[in-house]
């Protein structure tokens, strides 16, 4: 056996109690995952049924080093294991198990999607999948919404307060340096107003009402849809308690096209401020408040190396997204107050 069936054999003899016999692992991440390593595997049980799930590992690099000291293995485990099986509503994975090791990484045991219909990030989620995912996200964040059971999650808080000047500052010159070619004109001068305006935009973001659970990457690539439409959302390693429009803004700004999002932005706002009973007034301040987040840290997803060409395609259309996205609701005017 080579070492990907052994690891796989390793871990599910863990999850299940028994010993299984592994026929087969087949990557199944497209390259797509920054700190993980997914694996759809096929075994047979002790009756010799044979049954499909999909492993997640940590990846084995300085991502993978860079999300064990973030925490990031350790919250989606959180997730699974506590977090969503406390949570009504909302579609996720089956969680079979998980397996955690000593250098702070975290393996799962999770339902095989694969027949599920997915969306490519680059490409973009039409109208009526954007809704779906909105709608899933209501489910999470009405249900999280009691400061006490908010101030007992192990997640992060005020994600943008997070991202430090001087990564702000490298990310503006991987833009220039390695990016210029393929992005728009405007995209460097907009997320430059917006670094400038760093200290009251994190100052608006973490000073705003309206707290809840995000997932904290709501976007195309960690989302699949069911037979009739419902999105089924997964890889919850960014959770963090801020408020629930933080996540319509990185939905709509990372995984649709400016032209997509300027056609059904004021109707998915609208439609999430009505179930969640909110005034829409509120909703839309918040939403474009909520562009803060991806605006900035697309900086840091600008100094990853791209290895694939769709890796490459990926951080230049977030960049573009993105900055149009800021522009177009005002974000820099918006904190300057």
């Amino acid at each position: 056996m080579t070492d990907l069936p052994n690891r796989a054999k390793a871990v599910l003899d863990k999850v299940f109690g028994f010993p299984v016999a592994v026929e087969s692992v087949e990557r199944v991440d497209g390259g797509r995952g920054a700190f993980s390593e997914v694996e759809r595997v096929c075994y047979h049980d002790q009756a010799g049924s044979r049954h499909f799930v999909v492993v997640k590992h940590a990846r084995r690099d300085a991502n993978g080093e860079a999300a064990i000291a973030a925490g990031a293995y350790q919250r989606e485990a959180l997730a699974y294991e506590t977090i969503l099986p406390a949570t009504a509503g909302i579609r996720r994975p089956h969680f079979h198990g998980a397996v955690r090791h000593s250098s702070g990484a975290v393996t799962l045991v999770l339902q095989d999607l694969t027949s599920h219909r997915a969306v490519d990030q680059v490409l973009g989620l039409a109208g009526r999948d954007a809704l779906a995912v909105a709608l899933a996200l209501v489910e999470l964040h009405q249900w999280w919404v009691e400061p006490a059971k908010l101030e007992a999650l192990d997640v992060r808080r005020a994600t943008p307060s997070k991202l430090a000047p001087e990564g702000l500052q490298a990310g503006l010159a991987a833009v220039k340096d390695q990016w210029g070619s393929h992005i728009d004109k405007s995209t460097l001068p907009v997320l430059a107003d917006l670094v400038d305006q760093r200290q009251a935009a994190v100052h608006a973001f973490t000073g705003e009402t309206g707290q809840t659970l995000c997932h904290g990457d709501p976007r195309a690539d960690n989302v699949v849809f069911d037979d009739v439409g419902a999105a089924v959302v997964f890889d919850w390693q960014q959770m963090a308690v801020q408020f629930g429009e933080a996540d319509l803004a990185w939905l709509l700004a990372t995984s649709t096209t400016a032209e997509v999002r300027r056609e059904i932005e004021a109707d998915v706002v609208a439609t999430y401020a009505i179930a969640r009973a909110q005034d829409a007034a509120t909703t839309w301040r918040r939403y474009q408040l909520g562009m803060v987040l991806p605006g900035l840290a697309v900086l840091f997803l600008a100094q990853r190396q791209a290895d694939t060409p769709r890796a490459s395609q990926l951080v230049a259309t977030s960049l573009n997204r993105i900055a149009t996205a800021v522009s177009d609701l005002g974000v820099v005017d918006l904190v300057k107050g």
